[in-house]
């Protein structure tokens, strides 16, 4: 056996052992939903560093698989602010409610308020005018004295 042949066989070794890698990394990522990629994160990178260990240069692969974990991490801190969020959303529902009814009180009491002014406006009027009828009748009563009181005299 040649050199040439023994190196042939270590690099089908090798080859063997990345494809054996690789169909394990496509793998586990066939199976893969956004909820269970940033569990994989661990067992992706032993996979890798076997594969780097093997004298092949794989940093392309692990520098995409690395930025691909990255946005997985990212995307569950998201999902996680976004579901916290709705629960402070759902914890302000009855303060929600409240408020529309608070709202629904307080435009009554506008509306009972502008009745009462204009209720109010109506009756100083009808004060003015009950003032006003008042003095004519007090107009009328001393006119109608002094009169009786001149028919009285041209009596006597």
């Amino acid at each position: 056996m040649s050199i040439f042949d023994g190196r042939k066989v270590v690099l089908t070794l090798r080859k063997d052992f990345i494809l054996n890698a690789w169909a394990k990394i496509h793998a586990k990522f066939s199976d893969l939903t956004t909820n269970n990629a940033s569990s994989l994160k661990l067992e992706i990178q032993v996979i890798l560093e076997e594969m780097d260990g093997k004298g092949v240069d794989i940093s392309p692969l692990k520098y995409l698989l690395m930025s691909f974990f990255k946005l997985a991490t990212s995307y569950d801190q998201e999902r996680s602010t976004l579901s916290d969020k709705v629960v402070d959303v759902k914890k302000l529902e009855p303060f929600l409610k409240a408020k529309e009814h608070l709202d629904l009180v307080l435009t009554e009491k506008r509306e009972k308020v502008e009745e009462l002014s204009v209720t109010s406006q109506s009756l100083k009027e009808a004060k003015e005018k009950v003032k006003q009828l008042r003095a004519l009748r007090d107009a009328a009563k001393k006119e109608v004295e002094e009169i009786e009181s001149r028919v009285s005299s041209a009596e006597e």
